[in-house]
């Protein structure tokens, strides 16, 4: 594709707007490639089974987030959520409300919460 070359030669970093997660899977193939890896080497290079790489640049619906984060991470691909919607404040005080959330569930003491007295 022409946009991706220029992006390249001007050492742009390629944006991709995804609508569904086989577009995810065609992204990761392409900066595999552009890598010059291997199916097998990209995955033991990001830590996963090849089975896994195959199905996600397949586009499979269901993945493992953790799993495919560590692919995208391991292949040097930032993802960035926009929405006009929400605001900075919004996503860092529901991030916030989460990791409450997951210290209770877990019995620790949360972030920046002070513990109950017992």
């Amino acid at each position: 594709m022409v946009i991706f070359q220029i992006a390249e030669i001007l050492d742009i970093p390629m944006r991709v707007v995804l609508q569904k997660a086989s577009e995810a899977g065609v992204a990761v193939r392409v900066v595999r490639k552009a890598q010059g890896l291997r199916q097998d080497d990209a995955a033991g290079g990001t830590g996963v089974g090849e089975s896994f790489m195959v199905r996600v640049e397949n586009g499979a619906e269901t993945v493992r987030w953790d799993k495919l984060f560590q692919v995208l991470e391991g292949l040097g691909i930032r993802v960035v959520l926009e929405s006009p919607d929400i605001s900075d404040e919004a996503f860092l005080a529901e991030q916030s409300r989460l990791a409450i959330r997951q210290a209770r569930k877990q019995g620790v003491p949360a972030p920046g919460v002070p513990e109950a007295p017992r």
